[in-house]
């Protein structure tokens, strides 16, 4: 996993942690390992979990997950390789 992707899904899972019980528990898991393979897939999960979200209808968190993925991206400009994550995340909401 290249390093802008694991650092958006930090970022991702940050975000998520009022929201989701077990965004903490993945975000030490991206933290404390460095095995590709394993975050590539945890960033494969958490997308589809994020996805699902929509599929629940329930507006308030996608609302609120938009509005942090949005504040994210805005501190990190368009320079940065994570912000081609973050949009992709964003548009999939």
């Amino acid at each position: 996993m290249e390093t802008a992707k694991k650092e958006t899904l930090i970022k991702v899972l940050e975000s998520l942690v009022p929201y989701w019980s077990m965004a903490e528990w993945f975000l030490t898991i991206v933290k404390n390992n460095e095995d590709n393979k394993l975050n590539d897939a945890l960033y494969e999960m958490i997308t589809k979990e994020i996805k699902e979200i929509k599929v629940i209808n329930d507006k308030a968190k996608i609302n609120n997950i938009k509005e942090k993925l949005k504040k994210i991206k805005e501190k990190e400009g368009k320079e940065s390789k994570e912000y081609k994550y973050l949009e992709d995340l964003i548009d999939n909401l």
